[in-house]
């Protein structure tokens, strides 16, 4: 190696994993959600993200432990950003600072992107029947 070339740094997935499941398993983080709670754990999974530049290494376990660690922090940053866009309760999505249902979120959200996640809006066929009470709809 020539003087003054540095050595790839590997990708090390287990250690990787285990902070990606630091932040996403604990109930007090990802089931009692607060906007400040999930945010703080959105930062810290942004964080992780130089680590995927690592050299994957050239085994068939190293690969798919490399992917696995990708796939898992991405999609808890996938996660925590609907989250904290959704400012309302519904269904298993529960925030602290909106405990009631919003009827003018009845829409999907989409996001997209790795480096940068992107969310839109998308409107929900029938959603005027999510909207109706109870005893007006149809069984």
């Amino acid at each position: 190696m020539p003087a003054g070339a540095s050595q790839a740094r590997t990708l090390e997935a287990k250690p990787l994993i285990a902070a990606v499941q630091r932040e996403i398993l604990p109930l007090q983080i990802n089931y009692f959600r607060s906007e400040p709670v999930v945010a703080a754990a959105l930062q810290r999974l942004n964080s992780l993200m130089p680590e995927l530049s690592g050299q994957v290494p050239a085994t068939v376990q190293g690969i798919v432990q490399s992917r696995e660690a990708a796939a898992m922090l991405n999609v808890g940053r996938w996660i925590y950003t609907a989250a904290l866009a959704r400012k309302e309760s519904r269904g298993l999505q529960r925030l602290a600072e909106y405990p009631a249902l919003d009827p003018r979120q009845t829409h999907r959200l989409i996001l997209s992107g790795i480096e940068s996640i992107g969310i839109r809006t998308e409107s929900v066929p029938h959603a005027h029947e999510l909207q109706a009470p109870r005893e007006e709809r149809a069984i």
